[in-house]
Formats: C-alpha cells, sequence, structure tokens
C-alpha cells in the first residue's frame, strides 16, 4: 500500500473504516503498521 501525505505533521491521517468483517480489520492493522505515528481511524 502506498499513501502520499502532505504536511504530516499538521495533517494526520483521518480514516473511517467501514464494517467489522475481516477486510477492515486487516485494513486497520495494515494502516497502524504503515503510519503508526499518525493515523486516526473512526
Amino acid at each position: 500500500m502506498n499513501f502520499l501525505i502532505s504536511d504530516e505533521a499538521t495533517n494526520p491521517l483521518r480514516v473511517a473504516i467501514i464494517g467489522a468483517g475481516p477486510a477492515g480489520f486487516y485494513s486497520a492493522d495494515q494502516l497502524f503498521k504503515e503510519f503508526a505515528d499518525r493515523v486516526q481511524v473512526d
């Protein structure tokens, strides 16, 4: 997964994951692995 993020310090990556199935779980897990210091998952 590759993401382009501009101005990381002032604009945290905010993500809403819809669904509680395996795809949602693994998507959240991957985001935390890649961007643990600046991701907020709702």
